[in-house]
């Protein structure tokens, strides 16, 4: 595991925008913990508290190990869930209470509270479905611009029944490229 300006993190922006208190961040650091740096942003301030989804219970222990003894940070523990795939979440701060809903659970992590109506679904350690386009297609190295006829190809792993895929591409579309269309989305 890397630990990386917290700037390097691929949900960083979408964070940034959201937080109440975006003094915070300057503890914030970006974990390397597969692929793509998450980011870990301390509480204080309006933020009592924070989680990263370390998938399973020896990469949670890494970033217990790395985390540990940083401002912000105290109280780290680690919290099995339960579901489809089960995961570890490394918390810290104050303990989420029960039955929170998404307003609420959203202002406790120091995050503006969503629309009415606007589901909010954890991800990545934070409320929210993750990067925009433009930061996933620049994480992935494709200089993707809108319209472009260039698309990943998505393939199911053998043997996989989580419904894990691989990115295989880029392909190019030959019907977008040869009547100037956009890709559809």
């Amino acid at each position: 595991m890397s630990v990386l300006p917290a700037a390097m993190a691929y949900d960083y922006e979408w964070v940034a925008g959201r937080l109440l208190d975006p003094v915070v961040l300057g503890g914030a650091v970006a974990l390397a913990l597969f692929r793509a740096p998450l980011l870990a942003v301390p509480a204080g301030g309006c933020r009592l508290g924070g989680y990263v989804d370390a998938v399973d219970e020896r990469t949670a222990h890494e970033v217990v190990a790395v985390l540990g003894g940083r401002p912000g940070f105290s109280g780290l523990r680690l919290r099995t869930v339960s579901g489809p795939v089960a995961k570890v979440l490394v918390e810290w701060g104050e303990r989420v209470p029960e039955g929170l809903d998404a307003r609420a659970r959203a202002r406790f992590y120091g995050f503006r509270a969503p629309a009415a109506g606007a589901g909010v679904a954890p991800g990545g350690g934070h409320l929210g479905s993750g990067p925009s386009r433009a930061v996933r297609d620049r994480l992935a190295g494709v200089g993707r611009r809108r319209g472009s006829p260039v698309r990943f190809r998505r393939r199911p792993l053998p043997g996989s029944s989580t419904g894990a895929v691989r990115d295989e591409g880029p392909e190019r579309r030959p019907e977008a490229a040869a009547s100037g269309a956009a890709p559809a989305r």
